[in-house]
């Protein structure tokens, strides 16, 4: 498995239903087109990093397509370490048993977490921004508020 210093992720919110989430391992890249038709997937992304700043695991995000799904599993095996799955499906409304792991990579989770935790708190701050809000969906706010102040509990201890 990869080096975990090397694990970037990047998520965007694109316009009219549609986000993006990059991810980059050494040479790798995988670039997921995300819908918001079928459910919310920066709720699934806020219960994601909530569950592995809370090292609840394994966390799994499922990350709906047209056609078809993602998901992230970050599990912790004491053989292997902390390792994030990249999964798929072709169908919609995937059981977990019908997902194909693409690719598995050695990772840190709460870089994970802050990478993606970083990128919500972005996005927030570019939603004061009538132009950039323009036909994005909205971030599910009390979801987001309670996640920012577990990770600023978490910053003061």
């Amino acid at each position: 498995m990869s080096d975990p210093k090397h694990v970037i992720l990047r998520y965007e919110l694109g316009r009219h239903g549609w986000s993006d989430l990059q991810i980059e391992i050494d040479a790798q890249k995988f670039s997921l087109q995300i819908t918001h038709a079928f459910n919310d997937p920066i709720e699934e992304l806020i219960d994601f990093i909530a569950n592995i700043h809370e090292e609840k695991f394994p966390a799994f995000a499922v990350l709906q397509d047209e056609p078809g799904a993602h998901a992230l599993r970050l599990e912790v095996d004491g053989e292997r370490g902390p390792t994030l799955r990249l999964l798929a499906s072709q169908e919609n409304f995937p059981r977990e048993s019908q997902f194909e792991e693409i690719a598995a990579f050695s990772v840190d989770p709460s870089l994970v977490a802050l990478q993606l935790y970083a990128d919500l708190v972005r996005i927030e701050i570019l939603m004061e921004n009538m132009i950039y809000r323009e036909g994005r969906t909205q971030i599910p706010w009390r979801a987001f508020r309670e996640l920012k102040r577990k990770f600023r509990r978490a910053q003061s201890e």
